[in-house]
């Protein structure tokens, strides 16, 4: 079994899956169209000037609607905003390797939003555009920024995939002995997670105190001067794993 190198995996491009791509282009267009509807509304109520004069209009007879049209336009908006972050989100791995920049993609969610907004609100456009090209930059510079991250989680991914590689073909096994446990507060599936302080001797006769983040069932956790079993990488026994079926 060969390795992928860290600086490939770095580098590995971002592949979302057609439906997901279908989705985003789906709620791309449902916000553009939520904003010009939202952003025409508005422009009526502006266009409505006074009411309740001789030979004009009763007031609240279309402006009611108009507003309510406005309101009902801003909270579909949110829902659709939502509706983006989850299937930015929704990769169906624990991978990082699939992820899709969460934040930027909301941002050019509010872009087509404000976008629509400009194109239905004839009158009040100006100033839409302002805060549309804020967003633009800011997506950008968000953009940017998940790429980092998402190379650092790469690349720490890599590193922990070869490890579990080397301990699993050269890995050394020996006793360790719980020198100290503290809690977490993280609880999966009712196991509580433990931060296990070790002592344990390698094969060069050197002692280690190491510690080893692990879940345990709460009714078979170890305790102090408890002995168990570790595996450690020869070349880097600072970093030790509890052994298969210890936790």
């Amino acid at each position: 079994m060969t390795m992928e190198p860290a600086a490939e995996a770095r580098e590995r491009p971002q592949r979302p899956t057609l439906g997901r791509l279908l989705a985003l282009i789906v709620c791309a267009v449902l916000l553009a169209a939520d904003g010009w509807a939202t952003g025409r509304g508005y422009a009526a109520l502006g266009r409505a000037g006074d009411c309740g004069n001789t030979g004009q209009r009763v007031c609240g007879s279309i402006d009611l609607w108009h507003g309510l049209a406005a309101v009902g336009g801003v909270i579909l908006g949110l829902v659709l905003l939502a509706g983006t972050a989850v299937v930015l989100a929704a990769d169906g791995t624990a991978s990082a390797s699939s992820d899709l920049p969460i934040g930027a993609g909301t941002l050019v969610g509010v872009l087509c939003l404000l976008l629509g907004a400009a194109r239905g609100a004839d009158t009040t456009s100006g100033w839409l555009l302002g805060p549309a090209a804020a967003v633009a930059l800011l997506a950008l510079w968000s953009a940017r920024a998940e790429a980092r991250r998402r190379r650092r989680v790469l690349a720490e991914e890599q590193r922990r995939a070869e490890r579990e590689l080397r301990l699993e073909r050269h890995g050394v096994s020996v006793p360790a002995t719980v020198l100290g446990l503290r809690g977490t507060g993280v609880h999966l599936n009712d196991r509580p997670e433990l931060v296990v302080t070790l002592r344990y001797t390698t094969a060069d006769g050197r002692e280690h105190t190491e510690s080893v983040t692990e879940t345990f069932p709460a009714y078979d956790a170890p305790r102090r001067g408890e002995v168990l079993t570790v595996r450690y990488d020869p070349r880097d026994p600072h970093l030790p794993q509890l052994a298969a079926g210890t936790g």
